[in-house]
């Protein structure tokens, strides 16, 4: 809805309340001329300030035979927000009416990433500029929404996922997408292999996949010594997955994976027969 003061025989209004930035904004100044009144003058302030006309920026088109001047502002900035006053000239006597023009700078922010602890209140939260309740939507149900806090009680690792906070505000919608990460430590998920049987100069590989979010540290060891890349060993820091080429018999024993993240650790062990 428009924004109308009207004063002593001046009216002025926005033809919208909210202009983004980049936006245009168009204001009328309507004079109601009274008896003998003769208008002189019709002029243009911007908090206190005279307005003038800038080529392709600021254009001022005034008529004062019907009492009417159009104020338009293209490519609008922060700075233009502020009290627009109207000034009509009776008879060398002054009638002045304002409005106000509110830039909006609408934007929602929030942690890309934000971690809880498996068990604990997850609060996503989301920031906006303009004191609107900003809200959230995402695939877990339970939780409350509540000025761009979305909680959820006891988080559990399925919680874990992308979340969308969306603004709402009278010129457009606005979201950020946040990933939850739940962290906990990492179980490991891979079976053991009891007795898993190469032959002598195939390849093996072993697995070490955990529930662990946040990739965890992979250690691997075998007959209780600890594993590093050589010629035929690559060892997964990151992916926990051992491959060992080229395999013989002094390859056959325990292998052992152990995972371990701030919140904990799992270790596992297998065991290899080497055939051939």
């Amino acid at each position: 809805p428009n924004r109308t003061v009207a004063v002593s025989g001046v009216d002025v209004s926005f033809a919208v309340e909210f202009i983004p930035v980049d936006g245009r904004a168009d204001a009328l100044c309507t004079v109601t001329k009274r008896g003998s009144d003769v208008l002189s003058d019709i002029e243009w302030g911007h908090n206190g300030t005279i307005i003038q006309p800038i080529p392709n920026r600021i254009i001022i088109d005034t008529d004062l035979v019907i009492g009417e001047s159009e104020l338009e502002i293209d490519s609008v900035v922060l700075s233009d927000a502020g009290t627009y006053s109207c000034q009509a000239t009776f008879n060398g006597k002054f009638v002045i009416a304002s409005a106000t023009l509110r830039i909006a700078t609408a934007l929602v922010t929030a942690a890309e990433e934000q971690d809880f602890l498996e068990g604990d209140i997850a609060n996503l939260t989301c920031y906006e500029d303009l004191n609107e309740i900003a809200t959230l939507t995402g695939r877990v149900e339970a939780g409350d929404e509540d000025y761009g806090v979305y909680r959820i009680p006891n988080v559990e690792r399925s919680d874990g996922g992308f979340y969308k906070c969306e603004g709402s505000y009278p010129f457009e919608r606005i979201s950020v997408i946040i990933q939850l990460f739940v962290i906990s430590f990492p179980e490991i998920l891979t079976p053991p292999l009891i007795n898993f049987e190469v032959m002598k100069g195939d390849n093996l590989t072993l697995e070490c996949e955990t529930a662990s979010q946040r990739p965890p540290e992979y250690i691997w060891s075998f007959e209780g010594e600890e594993l590093s890349n050589t010629s035929n060993v690559t060892v997964g820091e990151v992916t926990g997955q051992l491959n060992v080429t080229n395999v013989t018999f002094l390859d056959a024993g325990t292998y052992n994976c152990f995972a371990e993240n701030n919140f904990g650790n799992d270790t596992q062990s297998s065991t290899v027969i080497v055939a051939g």
